[in-house]
Formats: structure tokens, C-alpha cells, sequence
């Protein structure tokens, strides 16, 4: 037996103080990278003149899964094995990576050919996230803590005006992630908004209405399972559909998150098509959702405004039937009319034979006015004609005697 294989280090090689959990987020971040901006830059390629040339992304997107197959298959729920396998892990993934490093630099000189800086500049990212990748499992392989690769610069977040559909809410911490799932978003015509974690995600919901929730789960300042916590908490939030994007992907992690409120789950790397159909399944729900809230709003306020006008109306028809001073019966219906409206002033008037509009009562109550009725006070105003004297047209520039004349109510 080989004797530098008995001890404890060697019993658990690459136990750097992550479990084996954390390290295989740590690692397929990178792939995560690899196959989604390619898979993206088979759709980007597809608008140019020779898409041809650019087939060997295809190749890069087979060799990210096998690469992502690999960790699988190394990270396993036995951790002797698991100890055991991490250290050859490097060279097992290394012939891949390299292929893809030079399937890169290859398409590079395509893409600078055709004049696209923006592909060049996403197979930079892909070549990055190989070599973040490569020595990400040299450090597990020799025994070392493995160190999150220094993240890029954030890149310019999408804003609501680049896009006209549902505001999509992308929370993750990893400057990459975010670029290439935002302009996916975008590509199908949401408006995206980003944060970096948590607890700028919650900041942002109080202030920017929100349709739907893309949440990672591991990030820093608070996870993705504090933010649905706190949603759930939100009697005016918790309605937002949220679908988990990680790469955690074990049944725990994904439990946990349904529980504790997710709608749905999608391991990284996402299929961009299955990815479409779970956001446009969450959003019509969320529609459904809107919709019934916007009805119950409706028929509550019809039941308060029915209220408020048995209230008013059963009352006046009594007094109508008991009233004997007539001033005093007009009055009621103006103050009633008034309170029910929540207006300042009220006028009243009386349609005469001679077809004039003339002045009953007239009260103000932050001018404090109060003629007619049943004030004893003459209102000095003179009738208003409902047709013109000289053609006989009729007075529709007086608001008044347009809803006497049409009989409509009118808003003003």
C-alpha cells in the first residue's frame, strides 16, 4: 500500500474547508460560462452572412457538458471517492479545456475576419472562464484551498428602456452570469433589472414594480433563501413569481427553495428554451393573479360606493315621503350630495318653464357660502338660458346646461 495515502490529509485531499457541495458550485460556475455565452453566440451568429465559419461553437457547448458530466461524476455523495477522484480531477478535465482554448482563439480570428467585436469579446469571456476553470481544479488537485476567480468588472446592467416587456428582476452576485443571462432576457424583449445580492434585491422591490424574480442562491450580504423569506414575509410581494437559477443541484437546495416559497427551479447551466417556457408560464400566472386582485378591487368598490348610497338614497326617501318644508327637503339632497362626492360645494338648480336653469342653492364650505334652501338668503345670480336667445341653439359651452340638456353626468 502506498503509505502517503493513509493519513488523514490524504484521506480527504481537497477538503480546503468548502464541503463538496460548495465545491462543485465553485467549479461549474466556470462551466456555467462556457456553455451559455456560446449557446448564446450560436443565436448572435445565426444574424451574420457566413454562420458557417462559427460551427465550432457547437463543439465548445459538447465539450462544456462533458465538462460539467466530469464534476458530476467526481463529486460524489461518498466522500472517500470523492477525495479520491478530485485528485486527478485536473488531469482529466485538462484536454477538454484545452480544446476549448484553442477552439476559441480559432474562432477569434473568424470573428475578427467578419468584423464582430462583440463575438470576439464573448469568446474572451469563454476563454477566461476555461482558464478560471483550469485553475480552479489545479488548486483542488494539489490539496489547496480553491479560490473564487477574481470576478470581471460588473458589466453595464440592461436598463428598462432597452426592452418593452415584463420588468425581470436577475439577481446574482457573479458579474457574468448576470451579462449573459440579461442580454438573453432582453434578446426576448424583457426589461431587466439587476442585482448583485439579496439585499439589494429587496431594496429594489420597494421602489421598481417587479413581474418576476430569476434568484441565485448563493451569494453574499443575504442568500437567495433570506430573500424569499423576507417575500414571503411581504403580504404586497409575495405574490412575485421567483424561479431559482443555481448551481446548486442537489434535491435538498431545491426543496428548501420550493418551500420556502420559489415557483420553480433550473439548475445552471439553464436550457434557454426550457428557461423561455418557465418564464412565460410564471408570468401568465402572475397575469392570472393581477387580474383576479384587479376584479376583487373592483367589486369591493362597487360594494363601498353601493353602501354609501343606501345610506344616502333610503334615508332621502323617506324624508321625501315625510318632508313637508320643501326648501328643507332640497337642502338634504345638496349636503347629502355633497358628503357622498367629498366635494366642497354643491349647487342646485331648477329647470323652469321658459327652459332656464335657475339658482335654488349654492353652498361653499371653505368660502362659506350658503344661499338659498333653507339659509333665507336670495342667490343674486340671474338664470342661465339652456338655448341660445337669437337661434335657439342649444347652451352647451355652460357645463350645467349641457348635463341638463345631454341628461349625463359629468366629471370634471
Amino acid at each position: 500500500m502506498d503509505q502517503s495515502s493513509s493519513g488523514p490529509a490524504a484521506a480527504h485531499p481537497a477538503d480546503p474547508g468548502l464541503s463538496h457541495q460548495e465545491l462543485r458550485h465553485e467549479l461549474r460556475t466556470p462551466v456555467n460560462h462556457i456553455i451559455g455565452y456560446s449557446e448564446f453566440l450560436l443565436e448572435e451568429v445565426a444574424d451574420l452572412a457566413h454562420p458557417e465559419r462559427f460551427t465550432r461553437l457547437q463543439a465548445i457547448v459538447a465539450t462544456g457538458r462533458r465538462l460539467l458530466s466530469l464534476i458530476g461524476e467526481t463529486l460524489g455523495t461518498d466522500d472517500r471517492e470523492t477525495s479520491e477522484a478530485l485528485a486527478t480531477l485536473h488531469g482529466r478535465l485538462r484536454p477538454h479545456l484545452e480544446s476549448i482554448q484553442t477552439n476559441c482563439a480559432d474562432l477569434e480570428q473568424v470573428a475578427l475576419a467578419e468584423g464582430a467585436a462583440q463575438i470576439v469579446a464573448d469568446l474572451q469571456k469563454i476563454a477566461a472562464a476555461t482558464a478560471s476553470l483550469a485553475d480552479l481544479s489545479a488548486q483542488v488537485q494539489h490539496h489547496e484551498t480553491p479560490i473564487s476567480p477574481a470576478q470581471p468588472p460588473d458589466l453595464a446592467a440592461p436598463t428598462a428602456e432597452q426592452a418593452t416587456g415584463a420588468r425581470i428582476l436577475l439577481v446574482d452576485d457573479h458579474p457574468l452570469n448576470r451579462d449573459m443571462l440579461g442580454r438573453r432576457l432582453q434578446r426576448l424583449g424583457y426589461r431587466v433589472i439587476q442585482a448583485e445580492h439579496g439585499r439589494q434585491a429587496l431594496d429594489l422591490l420597494q421602489v421598481t414594480p417587479i413581474d418576476l424574480i430569476l434568484l441565485d442562491i448563493m451569494m453574499p450580504e443575504l442568500d437567495g433563501y433570506g430573500v424569499l423569506e423576507a417575500l414571503r414575509a411581504d403580504p404586497e410581494r409575495r405574490h412575485i413569481p421567483v424561479i431559482i437559477l443555481s448551481a446548486l443541484d442537489d434535491m435538498g437546495s431545491i426543496v428548501r427553495g420550493i418551500e420556502l416559497g420559489a415557483d420553480d427551479y433550473l439548475p445552471k447551466p439553464f436550457d434557454p428554451v426550457l428557461l423561455k417556457a418557465r418564464i412565460e408560464a410564471c408570468l401568465v400566472k402572475k397575469n392570472i393573479h393581477d387580474l383576479e386582485s384587479d376584479y376583487v378591487k373592483q367589486i369591493e368598490s362597487a360594494k363601498r360606493r353601493t353602501d354609501d348610497l343606501l345610506h344616502v338614497v333610503i334615508p332621502i326617501g323617506v324624508a321625501l315621503s315625510g318632508e313637508k318644508d320643501f326648501n328643507q327637503l332640497l337642502e338634504r339632497i345638496v349636503t347629502e350630495a355633497q358628503q357622498l362626492c367629498h366635494a366642497d360645494g354643491g349647487t342646485l338648480y331648477l329647470r323652469t318653464e321658459d327652459e332656464r336653469l335657475r339658482f335654488v342653492i349654492a353652498r361653499n364650505q371653505s368660502l362659506n357660502i350658503a344661499m338659498g334652501g333653507a339659509s333665507g338668503k336670495d342667490i343674486p345670480f340671474a338664470p342661465l338660458r339652456l338655448y341660445d336667445a337669437a337661434t335657439g341653439a342649444p347652451q352647451t359651452n355652460y357645463v350645467v346646461a349641457h348635463a341638463a340638456l345631454s341628461g349625463q353626468v359629468i366629471n370634471i
